[in-house]
């Protein structure tokens, strides 16, 4: 900055090193702060977060760590919303066990988590496939007496579910429901999903309504499970009155009865195409009469 007559200013080096962070010319950002020290400026909070943020969508989790440990020994000790920061800049880079890394550093600097920075970890746990170790720290919120927000409960049910414990997803439902939420549709889906792969289409069912008595609005993915369960059981008139439910509803029936025998027909499971001509066949009979 001087060879062009520019006093340095710390704000004026943090603005070009994120500048460059953000364009992801690593290299350069990193050149840039050690121009900053030659210029004898001292670093602060915001300037090692540029960096360390920079370093973390960059995977450079080495150097990152490096910089929280001077961001330290400069007595600017990252606080929670830093820590979160960085978990989040991981976890959305796919990097969970980085993430880990990280929050197991504020766990030992005695910096205690937030409702964000559980919350944050616990969703990129759950995309991982990690959903029993996001189940724990979830747990561990609760016994803080920390707000457990539905979007936590909701990434942990279809965690569960996915995994096909089933009974977890349940539990979690409950909880949620006991904790004064009101479900939203994709926790219903997701829940329904589960008990009718399980074959447990009787409880599917009563889920379904009550997601129409909490004044939800089912769409084919809360009914078509139900509906694939009930033929797959040979419940075909169970599969009828369903039917004349999304009627009565004023959903669009033919949609999901068309949108059915596609997925049906295009499942892989043997004798999926005989039960989707024998539904057929029953839906021709009833229209017929």
């Amino acid at each position: 900055m001087k060879k062009f007559g520019v006093k340095p200013r710390v704000f004026l080096y943090n603005r070009i090193m994120d500048a460059l962070m953000k364009t992801e010319n690593f290299d350069l950002a990193m050149t840039v702060s050690e121009d900053f020290k030659r210029d004898g400026l001292v670093e602060e909070s915001v300037t090692f977060m540029i960096l360390i943020k920079g370093l973390c969508k960059a995977g450079r989790l080495e150097e990152m760590f490096e910089i929280l440990k001077k961001m330290r020994e400069n007595f600017c000790r990252p606080d929670v919303f830093a820590y979160t920061s960085m978990i989040r800049t991981l976890v959305s880079e796919g990097n969970v066990d980085a993430g880990l890394r990280v929050w197991d550093e504020m766990k030992c600097e005695k910096i205690e988590p937030d409702v964000m920075a559980y919350g944050t970890l616990i969703m990129g746990l759950c995309k991982e496939g990690m959903v029993e170790r996001g189940y724990e720290l979830c747990k561990e919120m609760k016994r803080k007496k920390l707000l457990i927000d539905r979007e936590i409960y909701r990434v942990l049910i279809e965690g569960f579910v996915a995994d096909g414990k089933v009974r977890s997803a349940c539990d979690l439902w409950k909880d949620l429901v006991d904790s004064g939420y009101i479900a939203a549709l994709r926790i219903y889906n997701a829940v329904i999903k589960g008990l009718c792969n399980e074959r447990q289409v009787d409880r599917a069912y009563k889920l379904f309504q009550v997601a129409v008595k909490e004044e939800q609005e089912p769409d084919f993915e809360t009914l078509n499970p139900i509906m694939v369960a009930y033929v797959v059981m040979k419940r075909l008139d169970d599969f009828l009155s369903l039917l004349d439910q999304i009627v009565d509803y004023g959903y669009h029936v033919d949609d999901y009865v068309s949108q059915f025998f596609r997925i049906l027909c295009a499942e892989e499971e043997e004798g999926r195409v005989a039960v989707a001509l024998d539904v057929f066949d029953v839906l021709k009979n009833k229209c017929q009469k």
